[in-house]
């Protein structure tokens, strides 16, 4: 961390719950309930398939939208582990906030039809 004076202020604390949390706490919301309704429908359970970034890449027919979401989610880890190794954490925070600026303002706002079905490209 950079020697800085500490500033605590509630307000600060607020800023930082609106701006950040409830936003990423709402992605996380409608990653869940995506899955739930994806359950539901099929009558399968849910797994993690870890090769799947993999998969979309190689297939013409993925979603741009979920292969640039994956990939700025890659160069978000990498440049955390870099800076982590070379304890640079002031690095890490704002490419953090933008990550999470994408996901939720653009990625799920642009993918929630699709997501919910409601375009008729619902993704099995």
């Amino acid at each position: 961390m950079r020697a800085e004076p500490l500033r605590f202020s509630a307000e600060g604390v607020k800023s930082i719950v609106r701006d950040i949390f409830l936003p990423w706490f709402n992605a996380y919301r409608f990653l869940i309930q995506n899955i739930t309704r994806w359950e539901s429908k099929s009558g399968k359970q849910f797994v993690f398939d870890p090769e799947l970034k993999y998969k979309l890449r190689k297939d013409p027919n993925a979603n741009f939208t979920d292969n640039w979401i994956i990939a700025a989610n890659q160069n978000l880890i990498k440049l955390v582990r870099n800076e982590m190794d070379n304890y640079k954490l002031y690095n890490v925070v704002r490419p953090t906030l933008d990550f999470i600026e994408d996901l939720t303002n653009w990625y799920v706002r642009l993918n929630r039809p699709r997501m919910k079905g409601d375009d008729n490209t619902a993704e099995d």
